[in-house]
């Protein structure tokens, strides 16, 4: 019997053993590729790791999101999906994009496509690009990579109509909107253009007073615990909206209907609202390491660069630059003051 050599994958540059190590190096679009060309298979059979073996030929998808999530599943464990479920997101889809990118190239070669029709066939992906960030106005991971896209691949057509796309998104899709600003290559776009820089502002103080807004609204459905407390909420809910709308915004401006207002409740799974008294001391409000554009500061209150301590930035600096932050510390003396920022 022919004794079968063992060899290493490789994950990130770095050789692959063990089990562990895989856990250690686990790199998606390297994963993906060895399920799918059967080394992943071949590498768990030399290690007679057949109850892995089972659970990879389990996998009948062809959509490498479900692929990933099954590999995280396999090697993780179910909750390691959910604890990772965004990750998985912001790895897969590049490579979704890049493979999509590679077949086009495939069917050009092969039925020798004109430059016409090259041409016709970037445009028309590029407003399926358009079409899809309002469908998937909700998941940030997707509109995050599509937008470095279109950075990476389309920027000249964004650029001839950078006003048009964002009078498009703006109230519709706003965290379109969030996930451009939040793009260092394609915020000056928004930032420097003067006609954009100054409708941004007016936009700004709208899109603050709702996520005020939708955090009182979670505040109560959060307190719901039986269907019949939710019944009740929902008429709290309603008038809380309806309050707010006439009171604070031009109905006809932004959002038409309360129920309108209600369905962006989305916002507050990517944007966060914190904030409290910290006696004039700074407070580490987010690890260093990890980056976060920072919406709305109120008067008197200052944020910085974690540990950066010759760094003061006030309501001056933070509002309506979009200020992007290696970490948070905060300070404030008001107890009833929030911060309102995002991860990127």
């Amino acid at each position: 019997m022919i004794k079968q050599i063992k060899f290493n994958l490789f994950m990130d540059n770095k050789p692959v053993r063990t089990i562990e190590e895989l856990r250690e190096n686990f790199n998606f679009s390297d994963l993906i590729d060895y399920f799918r060309n059967g080394i992943l298979r071949r590498w768990l059979s030399v290690r007679n790791l057949n109850d892995y073996i089972v659970k990879i030929d389990a996998i009948k998808t062809d959509d490498d999101l479900i692929i990933a999530e099954e590999l995280v599943k396999i090697f993780y464990g179910a909750e390691g999906v959910s604890a990772v479920k965004e990750k998985i997101k912001e790895s897969v889809y590049p490579i979704i994009y890049e493979k999509k990118k590679k077949d086009d190239l495939k069917i050009f070669e092969e039925k020798k496509y004109s430059h016409k029709q090259i041409i016709e066939n970037y445009h028309s992906d590029y407003k399926e690009l358009l079409s899809l960030l309002k469908e998937r106005k909700e998941d940030y991971s997707f509109l995050k990579t599509t937008i470095s896209k279109i950075h990476d691949e389309y920027l000249g057509i964004f650029e001839y109509h950078v006003r048009d796309f964002y009078f498009v998104y703006m109230y519709d899709c706003p965290l379109v909107i969030l996930a451009v600003l939040a793009n260092k290559n394609m915020r000056k776009y928004f930032l420097e253009n003067d006609l954009i820089n100054k409708d941004l502002s007016k936009y700004r103080l709208k899109l603050i007073e709702i996520l005020r807004l939708l955090e009182r609204i979670k505040q109560i459905d959060d307190n719901a615990e039986t269907e019949w407390q939710q019944k009740q909420n929902e008429e709290k809910l309603l008038q809380l909206v309806k309050e707010f709308l006439g009171v604070n915004l031009n109905k006809e401006e932004v959002y038409k209907t309360e129920k309108e207002v209600i369905e962006i409740l989305y916002l507050l799974n990517i944007i966060k609202i914190k904030g409290k008294a910290t006696n004039q001391y700074w407070i580490d409000l987010e690890d260093k390491g990890k980056e976060f554009m920072i919406i709305d500061i109120e008067e008197g209150n200052f944020v910085r660069n974690f540990g950066n301590t010759s760094e003061q930035l006030g309501a001056k600096e933070v509002n309506n630059n979009f200020p992007i932050l290696n970490g948070i510390n905060y300070m404030s003396n008001n107890e009833n003051h929030k911060l309102i920022y995002m991860e990127i």
